[in-house]
């Protein structure tokens, strides 16, 4: 039987609501304040890192029955494992937590932190570009977030997202930026020298 475990990050849509959830180190992260026009997007982490670093996760250990301990220089589990809740993870389900954290928004919530930026060009009185950018989600694990923070990772999105060009083939309409944003960001971790498994999903939210 296969003892082995996984750290899930989930996210449930609606037309009213949205949920996210986690259990380990694989993390979520909310932009606010994304525009075509400025560099001014910032990150708002909606998942927490369950890790055995974690003065409170320490605790829920301890009273578990189990133990932290240094190894390769990264506080583990019993010595073992850097994360301190899973999916699985067998010899050790006894002293891990299966409780996920969990942080659900009306779609009003996410409205209200999506601020979008209008602007006109007012000499020829049009728009000179719709500077709306779909607030989105990057989900992703930790051999992500590993090498780069959150503002790095919605910064590259953002960077992706403002150079879209219908033309070439990249379009935020059809999915298609979001798939080169989560591409990039897979690649950057990796010349960044992550040695952990890289999944990434950019997700739009409006």
């Amino acid at each position: 039987m296969d003892k082995s475990g996984t750290t899930a990050t989930f996210l449930y849509l609606t037309e009213e609501a949205v949920i996210v959830a986690n259990v380990g180190d694989s993390r979520a992260i909310l932009s606010v304040g994304a525009s075509y026009e400025e560099d001014h997007a910032s990150a708002i982490q909606l998942t927490v890192d369950h890790v055995a670093s974690d003065k409170n996760e320490k605790k829920i250990i301890e009273q578990n029955g189990g133990y932290i301990e240094r190894n390769g220089g990264i506080e583990r589990v019993n010595g073992v494992m850097a994360v301190s809740r899973s999916i699985g993870d067998i010899p050790l389900a006894s002293i891990l937590s299966r409780q996920p954290h969990i942080v659900a928004m009306t779609r009003d919530e996410i409205n209200a932190r999506c601020e979008y930026v209008e602007k006109t060009s007012f000499a020829y009185n049009t728009s000179v570009r719709d500077s709306k950018m779909p607030c989105f989600i990057v989900l992703a694990s930790d051999g992500l977030w590993d090498v780069m923070n959150n503002q790095e990772v919605i910064d590259m999105v953002q960077l992706v997202l403002r150079r879209h060009d219908d033309d070439s083939g990249i379009s935020w309409e059809d999915g298609g930026a979001f798939q080169e944003a989560a591409q990039m960001l897979t690649e950057e971790a990796y010349i960044r020298g992550s040695s952990d498994n890289i999944g990434v999903c950019v997700v739009a939210l409006a």
